[in-house]
């Protein structure tokens, strides 16, 4: 209970924070735009690469969490995949968004947040390094096998998914971190307090971005399906990233803050996608609507069993 009262529950009250201003008419759903620039593009970025500079190259490398990470994500998202067609006579496309939904979680506007409370500037190496393989690996399967049902030109398929990936904030965050601790330059003086001030902001307005986009939400299409998609992010894939490193043997800080990032609700980016290829776009909204919701319960879950201190 102290960890939803001290840790998890302030969190998401910042998201329902934006939520209400929504509902209240203070906002609308316009504002969001100009908020995700300056986290997606600016504070976020700050917030990542500033963490990634300050610690030794040595320590930021975890070959086995990067392997344990991407096999488990592998291994959910065919699960979701195989889900999607058994259950629901999905498409190629319905199983590859499915597959993506049980996979990725939102470690950009809440695991990033999150894990800077709860495990300091090693939990933000830890989930950089999961947004990297989500990134790299799994995003961009989604995105083949999305092309792949529509056809298409291959060099065109290749060029988008290259933008989607190299030019996206995060990736070149961790990469602009990555090549600071490796040359040994860090960040220093006003530098450092440039990127630590900026990225400060990235959390809380983060929280609210997100709490303003779930407010254009609605509990609609098919819930069997969604409430599947929810359930194999909340629950089955936390489980395979917990088997998947045991098995690695990484150290155990890695082990709780792994299934911990396991543990957050579905990517917005998801439904982002879903809208663009027009497939199951209602679903996938009520998935991450429900998988928020009750994120609140599996994320405490997790970092309890990680042996966070709430106070």
């Amino acid at each position: 209970m102290d960890i939803i009262l001290n840790l998890t529950l302030p969190f998401f009250a910042v998201i329902g924070l934006g939520f209400l201003a929504v509902r209240l008419g203070m906002a609308d759903a316009s504002a969001i735009g100009a908020l995700n620039v300056f986290v997606f593009n600016f504070a976020m970025p700050a917030l990542v690469a500033g963490a990634l500079a300050r610690q030794p190259i040595e320590v930021l490398i975890n070959p086995a969490f990067l392997v344990g990470w991407a096999l488990a994500g592998l291994l959910v998202f065919a699960l979701g995949m195989a889900v999607s067609r058994i259950f629901f006579s999905g498409s190629l496309r319905e199983m590859a968004l499915t597959g993506q939904a049980a996979s990725v979680g939102n470690v950009g506007f809440l695991g990033f947040p999150l894990l800077a409370a709860s495990f300091g500037d090693d939990g933000l190496r830890l989930a950089a390094s999961a947004i990297f393989v989500d990134l790299l690996v799994l995003i961009p399967l989604s995105f083949c096998l999305l092309e792949a049902s529509g056809g298409g030109s291959t060099r065109q398929m290749a060029g988008r998914i290259a933008r989607g990936v190299f030019f996206n904030p995060f990736m070149i965050a961790i990469l602009i971190g990555f090549s600071l601790s490796a040359s040994g330059i860090g960040l220093s003086g006003p530098m450092d307090r440039f990127a630590s001030f900026l990225g400060s902001a990235a959390g809380p307005t983060a929280l609210f971005a997100l709490g303003i986009s779930l407010a254009g939400r609605r509990i609609e299409g098919d819930l069997r399906a969604a409430g599947a998609m929810s359930a194999m992010k909340l629950i089955i894939h936390p489980a395979a990233v917990f088997a998947a490193l045991y098995v690695l043997d990484v150290p155990a800080f890695a082990l709780a803050a792994g299934t911990v990032i396991a543990a957050l609700p579905i990517a917005g980016n998801v439904f982002v996608i879903s809208a663009q290829y027009g497939v199951m776009p209602r679903r996938s909204s009520t998935a991450i609507l429900l998988s928020t919701l009750f994120a609140i319960v599996t994320t405490a879950a997790a970092l309890f069993l990680a042996g966070v201190d709430p106070g």
